[in-house]
């Protein structure tokens, strides 16, 4: 059962970075911006643990 649960979250996991893949690269396509970097998930990673 253990296995079951920690197979779902790698899978979702992996499934919400594919569809913000996607996401960049459809409004990188068609608007010419990206809304998710490497360097806003850090920005974002810092202020998170810094509040908490």
């Amino acid at each position: 059962m253990g296995i079951l649960k920690l197979a779902i979250i790698i899978a979702i996991v992996i499934g919400a970075a594919k569809g913000i893949q996607l996401f960049n690269r459809h409004c990188r396509r068609r608007f010419g911006h990206t809304f998710f970097t490497m360097r806003s998930f850090w920005i974002a990673a810092i202020g998170i643990n810094l509040v908490w």
